[in-house]
């Protein structure tokens, strides 16, 4: 099976990404992978990026095992709020810590919002900050409407038409991560 890292997309109180994102780790583990939660709140160096992680002359441990994390993942699952008709600035710093870990690796989007439309304008923008980074995105995005109804307080999932909806958005994304690392292995242009 694969390594994926799975980003948390907000650091607000009250996010509803901590609560997406272990619900996707669960069911990523549940299909046998290794899975990496990546919560900008754990590490002071993804709330205010002052440097790429390569311009760093001593990391703390603690960082590099988490660059370590990014360069060993198949691939990732970005999960993030859709503010102001786009992605959260948590993500964007997150992801630009780092870039040529990226390189050659799929990218799956799950977005959502508090109103009928689910983050699409977010999933959509990320495509673009994906292909810069030298990522795949993935075609099928899962969007997320209402999340604040979505969840008990406890994590657990209370609307199972998510289940279905997540199994065929995972199903395609390791695809991906099998054909992608299968591509790695005889080489990348560059």
């Amino acid at each position: 099976m694969a390594h994926i890292a799975v980003f948390i997309g907000s650091v607000r109180v009250n996010r509803h990404a901590d609560k997406v994102a272990h619900w996707v780790e669960r069911a990523l583990k549940e299909r046998g992978h290794t899975v990496t939660v990546v919560d900008p709140l754990e590490y002071d160096e993804l709330l205010v990026m002052k440097r790429m992680f390569t311009s760093e002359k001593k990391p703390n441990e603690k960082w590099s095992v988490l660059r370590n994390s990014i360069i060993s993942a198949d691939g990732y699952v970005l999960v993030t709020p859709e503010y102001n008709h786009s992605y959260s600035g948590a993500i964007k710093n997150a992801l630009d810590v780092f870039l040529e870990e990226y390189y050659f690796k799929p990218f799956s989007i799950i977005s959502y919002s508090a109103g009928g439309f689910g983050g699409i304008r977010a999933a959509e923008h990320l495509r673009a900050v994906i292909s810069e980074l030298g990522g795949v995105s993935t075609p099928i995005a899962l969007s997320i409407s209402r999340v604040q109804e979505l969840f008990s307080d406890d994590g657990s999932l209370k609307d199972s038409s998510y289940t279905s909806r997540l199994e065929k958005m995972l199903g395609e994304f390791e695809w991906y991560v099998a054909a992608l690392k299968s591509a790695r292995k005889k080489g990348v242009p560059y």
